[in-house]
């Protein structure tokens, strides 16, 4: 499949659904979820992340993802919002700035 500015070396535009979204959909390794908003990064003992907390809006059902690489990509206010509920033992006060090594 063609996507618009590729086919020319070099691309002449990027955006993140040509080059990012549209290759993790096709290889069969993303997951999306509509209506889950996620509220925090989980992370193991030693600080890395490990999973997504999420709720999913229209039950209220609480869910755990787990993921070897967490990547927070939303609005300035809901990534400080997620970062900074994401607290752990090793960063109690400040995950916001340290979940991953």
């Amino acid at each position: 499949m063609a996507r618009a500015g590729l086919d020319v070396e070099p691309p002449l535009t990027f955006n993140a659904t040509d080059y990012l979204l549209m290759p993790a959909l096709e290889s069969g390794r993303l997951e999306m979820v509509s209506g889950a908003v996620v509220t925090r990064v989980l992370t193991d003992e030693s600080g890395p992340a490990t999973a997504v907390q999420y709720f999913d809006r229209e039950s209220g059902v609480e869910r755990e993802v787990p993921a070897r690489t967490v990547v927070v990509a939303t609005s300035t206010m809901d990534s400080m919002r997620i970062l900074l509920n994401s607290t752990s033992p090793r960063y109690p006060r400040v995950s916001g700035t340290r979940v991953t090594n």
